[in-house]
């Protein structure tokens, strides 16, 4: 959701925070900004209003003199500029949203000390082949940055799946007024109407339009609209259609509710809200033919579809230079509705993205007159009563509240004076001695838990009085001391534990396996499925990490995961990107060898008898089964490139996910105080051939004395073959009451390097 700081102060008059304030205040109330940007960087006094005084000519180029409110520039172009207009000058050291630095210039022996702007070089509109031309009566002693919306500063914030309040305008402002103890005041409404104009409108599916307001409006005149309007759009990212499209967008971007206006005159008869038809089709506004089926939800006209419900409007009914009355629609449509289509057509609007957060009952009936007050102020319309159609009014929710618990969860001492005026700056009304009734928009707030969220929020959590207990409660006591055994000897070893949702999409989930639960009534497309994987999502937070400051990390959680109809506790570890250069260390990335090593290292400390054994799993490269007692309890091994694709990852990933079982108690050996005997063996594999074959080989021999073995170098090249590789192992032999021998140590070797050849193995050297 892109957010406008001057449209905040419009909604909020007594707001007083800085930007730079503001973006920080977000971030307080729980609201992540994802970008922040000041609109005017490399525009402030480097870009001016000005008048062309003087044009010559020297064949196609034009020689302007061009004057702002302070010095007269030249400026040479080929734009369609004539004597008077009003342009925009950018003058030298202008950075413009290319990154094109402007510098005086040389063009046929002229300078140019400027250049004269386009919207699209500007940033404002995607408007190239022409300048700007401000109104006539623009005053060039104005700031032309606040003409051009560009005076300004833009927040890109991530929203909750819950919270389709904050998709739009009011409701973030609803949010921060909240917090701020400050009002928020509506933007100008219609209040004028004429008499009802019939038009008759149907609700078939109940379940699926719980509102529809359909405004009649007449007499519209059809035209671009005001630059004011378009500029903003753009910066938001709408693309500009016409005044009437562009005020449906735009009060979407301000109210968070979807509109959509209709060519009257090319609806048959009446308008019904219903299921579509199987076989039905409907061309859409992108010009794409999509068939349609009973689990969709359509407006309809007598004979056929003429928008899909909540996600896209027909091209048959669309507005266009004819038309010249409109139908307004402002519907709150079933959520799961639109979740449900939007995944069956594969298409995703900003009108869906809206709908599947949920929206409420309040906004529909806001945004329809906040869009008629418009359409009469720039397209003349002659706006009609609307016709307001629900099958049963919803009413604001009722929860029960006990104080009591709220302290108690969060520490606090509140009493109910403070209690009671902390809830009145959220507009929640006390209805009886614990009941409360929650305003329309913060249809998140479900019961006193969520209450207790926003009241910690409100105090600030650094007032909130700390505990010292650390408690994970809904894990079983069996598994608490294994998460805590495992992330305690994992952290020293630079691991950093994340917290995920336990919900994904099922678009994700279908990347690990067609094993995997889904959610009856999701939130949203992108949280409709349980996750089968802890890593899906663990892959999703390394990928955020190096997107935001360039570095890997090593991630590793412990959750619940869901699959073959189960839930189950598993560890999910993520390592992969740059590691953090310092001042001793040369850059690197981190390996499979690393992530290997630490798993072997953990189920060692936990006393487990593991074995590895090759496989395969569609979404890695390499793959390790991990057996503990010969129970197969995991994986690890290398992502898939097409997999980090997905993610937006370009560095290798290695991950590891497996369900640790009860600790056993370790026990202990007393060291040997006689001296080892070390001896090297090469074994010749060919390369298509594992390392850890000729492990699990050696291992299985079970030789005397061994306690010991592992691979110290790999050797590749032409005097042992291009299709072999050289494994050198070093093996460790020890006896706990006496002095091995030397002659009894080769021996043993002897027989090895005999059972490795029978095995079809060759040995190299010894």
């Amino acid at each position: 959701m892109k957010v406008l700081y001057n449209i905040i102060k419009e909604f909020i008059p007594d707001f007083n925070l800085s930007p730079i304030e503001l973006k920080s205040f977000f971030e307080d109330i729980g609201i992540e900004v994802e970008n922040f940007l000041d609109l005017s960087e490399g525009l402030k006094e480097k870009v001016f209003p000005a008048v062309v005084e003087k044009i010559n000519y020297d064949g196609n180029l034009k020689i302007l003199k061009v004057k702002t409110n302070f010095k007269e520039f030249q400026v040479i172009t080929t734009a369609d500029v004539n004597l008077h207009d009003k342009v925009v000058l950018a003058i030298e050291g202008t950075k413009l949203k290319n990154n094109q630095i402007i510098s005086k210039k040389f063009i046929k022996n002229y300078i140019s000390e400027g250049m004269l702007l386009s919207e699209s070089e500007i940033g404002i509109s995607e408007v190239s082949d022409r300048i700007i031309k401000l109104p006539p009566d623009f005053d060039l002693s104005s700031n032309v940055l606040d003409y051009l919306q560009l005076n300004d500063y833009l927040y890109e914030l991530y929203i909750f799946p819950n919270r389709g309040d904050l998709m739009g305008i009011l409701g973030i402002c609803y949010e921060i007024a909240s917090y701020l103890k400050m009002k928020v005041i509506l933007p100008n409404l219609i209040n004028e109407e004429l008499d009802y104009f019939e038009f008759p409108v149907e609700i078939v599916e109940k379940d699926g339009c719980l509102r529809y307001i359909g405004t009649i409006i007449k007499d519209v005149k059809i035209s671009i609209s005001p630059d004011v309007l378009r500029y903003k759009l753009y910066l938001v990212g709408f693309r500009s259609i016409n005044n009437i499209v562009d005020i449906t967008n735009y009060v979407m971007w301000e109210i968070g509710q979807p509109l959509h206006a209709f060519d009257l005159n090319k609806i048959n008869e009446k308008v019904i809200i219903r299921r579509a038809k199987n076989n039905e089709s409907i061309l859409c506004l992108d010009n794409t033919l999509r068939e349609l089926n009973g689990d969709i939800l359509v407006i309809a006209d007598k004979y056929k579809p003429i928008a899909i419900a909540g996600i896209i409007g027909g091209e048959e009914t669309s507005i266009n230079n004819e038309t010249k009355d409109i139908l307004l629609e402002s519907a709150l449509f079933n959520k799961e509705f639109i979740s449900r289509a939007s995944r069956i057509l594969k298409v995703k609007t900003e009108s869906s993205k809206r709908f599947e957060k949920g929206l409420n009952w309040e906004f529909v009936e806001i945004a329809s007159k906040r869009a008629s007050y418009l359409i009469k102020k720039y397209a003349s319309g002659n706006i009609y009563k609307p016709i307001d159609i629900y099958e049963q009014k919803i009413e604001k929710r009722k929860i029960i509240v006990n104080l009591e618990k709220i302290n108690q969860l969060l520490g606090t001492t509140l009493n109910e004076n403070e209690f009671g005026e902390i809830l009145k700056h959220f507009g929640i009304k006390k209805i009886s001695e614990k009941t409360f009734e929650i305003p329309y928009h913060r249809e998140d707030i479900e019961n006193y838990y969520d209450l207790s969220e926003e009241i910690m929020k409100f105090l600030k959590i650094n007032k909130i009085p700390s505990k010292t207990e650390f408690k994970i409660s809904d894990i079983p006591k069996y598994k608490k001391s294994i998460y805590e055994i495992a992330i305690n000897f994992l952290f020293p070893r630079g691991y950093y534990e994340a917290k995920t949702f336990s919900l994904i999409s099922e678009e994700k989930a279908k990347i690990f396996s067609n094993d995997y639960l889904r959610i009856l009534n999701p939130l949203s497309t992108e949280m409709n499925v349980y996750r089968n994987f802890i890593i899906s999502n663990l892959i999703d937070a390394l990928s955020l990490n190096i997107r935001r400051n360039g570095y890997g990390a090593k991630l590793l959680e412990f959750g619940k995961v869901y699959r073959n109809n189960k839930e189950f506790y598993s560890l999910g570890i993520v390592v992969g990107g740059r590691k953090i250069k310092n001042y001793f260390e040369n850059e690197e990335y981190y390996s499979p060898y690393e992530l290997k090593g630490d798993i072997e290292a953990l189920l060692e400390f936990l006393n487990y008898n593991y074995h590895f054994e090759i496989a395969q799993k569609p979404f890695l490269k390499t793959c390790l089964e991990i057996y503990i007692d010969d129970e197969n309890v995991g994986f690890l091994g290398e992502v898939k490139r097409s997999v980090l694709k997905f993610y937006d990852i370009k560095y290798p990933v290695y991950v590891c996910e497996m369900n640790l079982k009860d600790v056993k108690p370790s026990t202990y050996e007393e060291i040997s105080k006689f001296p080892k005997i070390e001896k090297d063996i090469s074994i010749l594999i060919r390369k298509g051939d594992y390392y850890l074959n000729v492990e699990k080989f050696i291992k299985n021999l079970k030789i005397p004395f061994l306690i010991d073995f592992y691979l110290i170098d790999v050797y590749e090249g032409q005097s042992i073959g291009e299709d072999y590789r050289s494994l050198t192992f070093r093996l460790v032999f020890n006896e706990k009451n006496r002095t091995l021998k030397d002659e009894e140590v080769n021996e043993i070797l002897m027989e090895i390097i005999q059972k490795l050849e029978d095995n079809g193995y060759k040995v190299r050297r010894i």
